[in-house]
């Protein structure tokens, strides 16, 4: 923190081989979600969630954000379609 205000603002994380592992062996949809992060500094954690073949839960990518608004959702969503065009 610098003079009381948060220097950070959101992060995205996307790995190849999670979007490699998607694309190979998952049903293709993708469900949005988003939690709370309890830590001095806060935030959110917005990610991006496929379902494999046995219907379990596999992470394609996340992103950590100042709080849920539009603007993090629109950015998590255009960097998400961008990966997924790569």
């Amino acid at each position: 923190m610098v003079e009381g205000h948060n220097r950070f603002k959101r992060t995205f994380v996307g790995f190849d081989a999670l979007k490699e592992g998607f694309l190979g062996g998952c049903r293709p949809m993708i469900s949005l979600d988003r939690c709370f992060l309890k830590s001095e500094v806060g935030g959110q954690l917005l990610s991006a969630v496929g379902r494999d073949g046995n219907n379990q839960m596999f992470l394609v990518y996340w992103d950590v954000v100042e709080g849920e608004n539009e603007d993090s959702w629109r950015v998590f969503k255009m960097q998400l379609g961008l990966l997924c065009l790569m």
